[in-house]
């Protein structure tokens, strides 16, 4: 009788646990890349009186999958400053990670790549290339090879953080519109 019981209780805990992995997600960076990503914001913010929050959301009420995809709200000096999205795209091999920094009208402050491991095409961590991202929004139009240069050497790249920026504007915003945010 024990035996069956703590099969059950076993099998209870186990539905529990994948109820809750569809309802929430909860990515975690390497603590190197954390590490970087913390030391870029405070340098950014001008300020170490900062903290970010992950965000939560249910997988059931948004369109994408969440993949490598973390979302945090940021808070400086005790007041919202904007949301981090950090997400990997593909580079010609592997993969890299970046992150974005919005304001509170979903304006990219600025965006820098974390963790960069390809052989060719790291010209797309240079921070003026970046720029040309910032004060993007939801709204705009974002085109590779029209309003966003290709880097010779570095198409993939280019094109690949281009296309996920754009595709994490998207994400912010649905996330707004269900009320995760």
């Amino acid at each position: 009788m024990k035996s069956r019981m703590s099969k059950l209780s076993g099998l209870i805990l186990i539905s529990l646990g994948f109820v809750f992995a569809s309802l929430a997600v909860q990515a975690k960076l390497p603590a190197k890349v954390e590490k970087r990503m913390d030391k870029v914001l405070k340098k950014h913010l001008e300020s170490a009186m900062f903290s970010r929050e992950i965000i939560y959301y249910n997988l059931k009420e948004v369109s994408f999958k969440p993949e490598n995809t973390i979302f945090y709200k940021l808070i400086l000096d005790k007041n919202f400053r904007g949301y981090v999205y950090v997400d990997e795209a593909m580079g010609r091999y592997h993969g890299f990670t970046y992150m974005f920094l919005v304001n509170k009208d979903f304006e990219i402050e600025f965006v820098y790549v974390l963790e960069y491991s390809e052989d060719y095409g790291s010209e797309i961590t240079s921070k003026k290339w970046l720029e040309q991202f910032i004060g993007l929004n939801p709204q705009s139009e974002i085109k590779f090879k029209a309003n966003i240069d290709a880097i010779s050497g570095a198409t993939i790249s280019s094109k690949s953080i281009t296309e996920s920026i754009t595709f994490g504007l998207q994400k912010l915003t649905e996330l707004k519109e269900n009320g995760s945010l």
